[in-house]
C-alpha cells in the first residue's frame, strides 16, 4: 500500500501535539527545503523562450494573419500603443496565463510601463518574462502554475 505526502502528513499530525516552537521550526525547515529545490530546478524565473513560444502562435483574431509577436511590436514600435500592446501580449498568454483571464489592472499599467524600452522581438520576451516571474509562480519547465 502507497502513502500519499498527505496522509503522511495527517498521520504525523495527529501522532503528537505541536508546540508553536515545534510549529515554527517545521515551516522554517520547509522553506529551506523549497528554497533548494528552486535554486536547484530554477523555479521561479520565467524562460523568456516559452513567452517567445506563446506569443509566436497565429493570432485568429488577428484580420491579417498576423502572430501576436508581429502585432504586439507594431503597436509598440510603429504606433506607441501600450495599451494595445498589452492586451495583446495577456491575449497572447492565454495558454499560460489564469484560465479566468483575469489580469488585475495593477499588474496591466506595469506591463505597459514596461514596454516603454521596448525595441526588439529580444527586449519584448525578456520584459514580459520578467514580469510574469513578479506575478505567477513560474516551474521549472516556464509554466505558470497561479499568482503569487
Amino acid at each position: 500500500m502507497k502513502i500519499t505526502r498527505r496522509q503522511l502528513r495527517r498521520i504525523i499530525r495527529e501522532s503528537f501535539e505541536w508546540t508553536p516552537g515545534m510549529k515554527d521550526k517545521w515551516a522554517q525547515m520547509m522553506d529551506d527545503e523549497r528554497r533548494n529545490v528552486e535554486l536547484a530546478h530554477g523555479v521561479g524565473l520565467m524562460n523568456p523562450d516559452v513567452v517567445y513560444d506563446e506569443l509566436n502562435r497565429l493570432n485568429v483574431a488577428d484580420p491579417e494573419d498576423r502572430t501576436y509577436l508581429e502585432s504586439i511590436l507594431q503597436a509598440i514600435v510603429e504606433y506607441e500603443n501600450w495599451p494595445a500592446a498589452s492586451y495583446e501580449i495577456i491575449s497572447g498568454l492565454e495558454g499560460l496565463v489564469d484560465r479566468d483571464g483575469s489580469v488585475p489592472q495593477r499588474w496591466t499599467l506595469e506591463l505597459q510601463d514596461m514596454l516603454h524600452d521596448v525595441d526588439s522581438e529580444d527586449d519584448l520576451t525578456g520584459v514580459v518574462a520578467v514580469w510574469i516571474a513578479r506575478h505567477w509562480k513560474v516551474s521549472a519547465t516556464g509554466r505558470i502554475m497561479g499568482k503569487k
